[in-house]
C-alpha cells in the first residue's frame, strides 16, 4: 500500500496541505531556544528596502509570521492604502 504524496510546494494546494498539519493553538515561543526567538519575525536584509516601500504605501506588520519562513506579514486595511485612496479620489 502507498501513501499519497503530498502536492510539491508549489502548488497552490501546497498551504491548505500544510495547514492542515500546524496546531490549531498558538505556539508558546518561551519554550523555543533564544536563537529560534530572535529570529521569528525577521526580514532578510535584502528586503529591507521593499518593505521600507510598502509600510510607505501603509501596510504594516501585525504580528503574524510567514507559514514557509518565519518572517514578518505586513497587512492593512483596503481603505488606508494611498495608493487605493488617490485612485479614488
Amino acid at each position: 500500500m502507498s501513501l499519497p504524496q503530498p502536492p510539491p510546494p508549489t502548488a497552490r494546494a501546497w498551504r491548505t496541505h500544510v495547514a492542515c498539519l500546524l496546531p490549531r493553538q498558538p505556539l508558546y515561543t518561551a519554550f523555543l531556544p533564544a536563537t529560534a526567538q530572535a529570529a521569528i519575525a525577521q526580514l532578510d536584509p535584502d528586503a529591507a528596502l521593499l518593505r521600507e516601500v510598502l509600510e510607505a504605501a501603509g501596510l504594516r506588520h501585525a504580528h503574524h509570521i510567514h507559514l514557509e519562513d518565519g518572517g514578518p506579514v505586513l497587512e492593512a486595511e483596503i481603505d488606508q492604502l494611498s495608493q487605493l485612496r488617490s485612485m479614488r479620489a
